[in-house]
């Protein structure tokens, strides 16, 4: 599964209020696929370190933590 191209180009046209061609929303998507899946994997890491087989909320957010994602602000983020 892979996130769509049309979701990638929508997302970047509204970011940026710009015409988006699909071959840059076509690469953004393959980006943003990779990216998921890897949070996925170390989420699912920590699940199972933590007796769960379910992906909970505070797995994904201690990857992103890790990564150095600014929880509060991608919180505060309309979409």
């Amino acid at each position: 599964m892979s996130i769509a191209k049309y979701s990638a180009h929508r997302v970047m046209k509204r970011a940026v209020g710009r015409r988006v061609s699909l071959d840059a929303a076509e690469l953004v998507a393959k980006y943003l696929t990779k990216v998921a899946s890897d949070i996925a994997i170390y989420a699912g890491r920590i699940a199972k370190e933590s007796g769960r087989t379910v992906i909970k909320k505070k797995d994904v957010a201690l990857v992103l933590e890790i990564m150095g994602v600014d929880l509060e602000e991608l919180e505060k983020m309309e979409y």
